[in-house]
């Protein structure tokens, strides 16, 4: 049976192998620093960070303060079993579309009046707009009050005459990001930490406009993406 020590090392040994791999950092980079810079870029990093930092000088009593035959830092079973689980995190981290839901979908011709009935009914504040087989953008609630607030007159509500969908789309998409259907949680929660207008991602496959919706999230689900990473 391996001992906690060794466990411990070979866990630690295997973060450290990934993180290095994933972020391109050279093996003169010490461990603290590639924790540091993965950080950065991980939102799993960030959230084991403080612990990670703590398994590295744990892992340098047990290595330098040692020979074969006596190991004078034996790590407890619970640090042991902690560093295996964010070790398997990081090497086999959950995907997202494993914790997405179903899109409602609007063709862009749909009248705005429609949308509004339908989302009020549905209860979905961000519905990705479907033109020609491709999304071409995501409509919300924002978008739909500021249409009718830049178009309504004491004659008009802003949503007859024809007003479709697409009339209230904004160009910028700052709100929505099309992902591959491979994301994994961290990656998801890493676009929504950076991104403070993101509301909603939508996985597709390959990442594409026309890969075919596998499934959303939105920012109601970061609770649920972090919690796929305890």
């Amino acid at each position: 049976m391996e001992s906690n020590a060794t466990r411990f090392i070979s866990a630690y040994n295997k973060i450290d192998k990934r993180l290095r791999a994933r972020f391109n950092l050279k093996p003169t980079v010490s461990f603290t620093e590639i924790v540091r810079k993965s950080a950065t870029y991980s939102a799993a990093v960030r959230k084991y960070e403080d612990e990670l930092l703590d398994y590295s000088r744990l892992r340098n009593a047990i290595v330098h303060n040692s020979n074969d035959k006596i190991i004078i830092a034996e790590p407890h079973d619970s640090a042991v079993e902690h560093i295996e689980r964010i070790c398997e995190i990081l090497l086999s981290p959950p995907l997202a579309v494993d914790f997405s839901h179903k899109a409602l979908t609007l063709a862009h011709t749909t009248p705005l009046i429609k949308a509004v009935k339908t989302m009020a009914s549905s209860g979905y504040s961000n519905v990705p707009v479907i033109k020609d087989g491709a999304i071409t953008g995501v409509i919300t609630n924002k978008l739909i009050v500021e249409f009718i607030a830049r178009n309504a007159d004491e004659s008009s509500d802003g949503l007859r005459g024809g007003v479709s969908v697409s009339d209230a789309l904004s160009g910028s998409g700052e709100h929505y990001e099309i992902m591959r259907d491979t994301v994994t949680a961290d990656e998801v929660l890493d676009a929504f930490s950076k991104r403070p207008k993101l509301q909603i991602v939508i996985l597709t496959k390959g990442g594409a406009a026309r890969g075919g919706i596998k499934g959303v999230l939105t920012t109601g689900d970061i609770i649920k993406l972090n919690g796929a990473l305890d």
